[in-house]
C-alpha cells in the first residue's frame, strides 16, 4: 500500500457535501474561487486547501476531521510525502489508532514549512456545529500566526 493511500486512511477524510438544486450554484461559485486561486498560483510554491461545511453532516465534520482534510490537501500537493506526515503515519500506523486533533494540528504546522504560501478557503463555517466550529476557529487562529498562511 502506498504512503498516500495509507495517509488517506489515517485522515479518515470526509466527503464533500451532497449537491442539491438549491446549493449547486453556490457550490459552483465556491469552486470558482478555489480554482481561480489554484490556477493563478500554481507556478509558485503555493498550495490552496479548502473545506465546505454542511449543516447536514455535523457528525462527519468534526474539527479533527476538517483539520485532517486540510492536512491531506497540503500533503498531496507536495511532490513527496512531507517528513511530518510520514512520521504521523509511522507513529499511528504502528499503534493502530487514529491521531488526535492535536496530532493533526502539530503535523499541519510542520508541513507548512514546505510551502511559501498556503491559502485556506472555508465555506459555510456558520453551518458547522458550535463545538466543532470552536475547535476549527482555534486551529485557524493558530495557523494564521504563520506568515505563509492566509485564511
Amino acid at each position: 500500500m502506498s504512503g498516500y493511500t495509507r495517509f488517506r486512511q489515517i485522515c479518515a477524510c470526509v466527503s464533500h457535501p451532497r449537491m442539491t438544486p438549491v446549493s449547486s450554484s453556490l457550490m459552483t461559485l465556491r469552486s470558482l474561487v478555489v480554482d481561480h486561486l489554484r490556477d493563478n498560483l500554481s507556478h509558485h510554491n503555493t498550495v490552496v486547501a479548502h473545506i465546505y461545511c454542511n449543516y447536514r453532516e455535523h457528525e462527519e465534520q468534526s474539527a479533527e476531521k476538517m483539520i485532517a482534510i486540510l492536512l491531506r490537501q497540503l500533503a498531496i500537493s507536495s511532490p513527496e510525502i512531507p517528513q511530518a506526515v510520514a512520521e504521523l503515519h509511522r507513529k499511528f500506523g504502528q499503534q493502530k489508532r487514529q491521531p488526535l486533533q492535536q496530532d493533526f494540528e502539530q503535523t499541519f504546522l510542520l508541513t507548512c514549512e514546505y510551502y511559501e504560501r498556503i491559502f485556506i478557503v472555508i465555506d459555510a463555517l456558520d453551518e458547522c456545529d458550535a463545538t466543532h466550529k470552536k475547535g476549527l476557529l482555534e486551529f485557524l487562529s493558530l495557523i494564521q500566526s504563520r506568515p505563509s498562511v492566509r485564511v
